[in-house]
C-alpha cells in the first residue's frame, strides 16, 4: 500500500494531542486500528517519524492525549457495560465479527477450506467454552 502524505507538514501539539486521544480509542475498541485512524487523520507519518527521531516535543503532546483518551474512553466503556451490558455484548461481538473475515489470514491468496474450517471451530470452541464458564460460575454464586 502506498500513503501520500505531505512529509513537509508539522502538526501542531493540539493535533498531536486529539490525535492521540482518538486513535488510542479505536485501539482499544475490538476491530478498529488504531493506525488506520492515524492514516486517516493524516497524523501516521509524523508520529512515526517523532518515533524514529525521538522527538519529546512532538511525542509529548501525542502521548499525553493516548493517556487521556484511554482513560476517558475506559470509564465510558465502563459505564456504557454496567448501564446496557445485554445490549454492548451482542454489538462488541457485531464489531469483533463483522471484522473477523478482513483480518484473519486465509483471505489472502488461496482459500484453504481446511484450516479455515479450523479456526471456525476453534471460535466456537472457544465461545462455547466462556458460556459454559460464565453458566458455572452463575451457578456456583446461586
Amino acid at each position: 500500500m502506498i500513503i501520500y502524505q505531505d512529509v513537509t507538514k508539522e502538526p501542531g501539539a493540539l493535533e498531536l494531542f486529539f490525535s492521540g486521544a482518538i486513535a488510542i480509542c479505536a485501539m482499544i475498541l475490538p476491530g478498529i486500528s488504531g493506525a488506520f485512524i492515524l492514516i486517516l487523520l493524516d497524523m501516521y507519518i509524523p508520529v512515526l517519524l517523532a518515533l524514529k527521531k525521538l522527538d519529546i516535543t512532538m511525542l509529548g503532546p501525542f502521548i499525553l492525549g493516548c493517556l487521556v483518551g484511554i482513560i476517558s474512553v475506559a470509564r465510558l466503556l465502563q459505564k456504557i457495560f454496567n448501564s446496557y451490558k445485554q445490549t454492548i455484548i451482542p454489538l462488541l461481538l457485531g464489531v469483533i465479527l463483522g471484522s473477523f473475515f478482513k483480518l484473519w489470514p486465509w483471505n489472502y491468496g488461496k482459500y484453504n477450506t481446511f484450516e479455515s474450517m479450523q479456526i471456525i471451530a476453534i471460535f466456537f470452541f472457544s465461545l462455547i467454552s466462556c458460556a459454559l464458564i460464565e453458566r458455572a460460575i452463575k451457578k456456583e454464586s446461586a
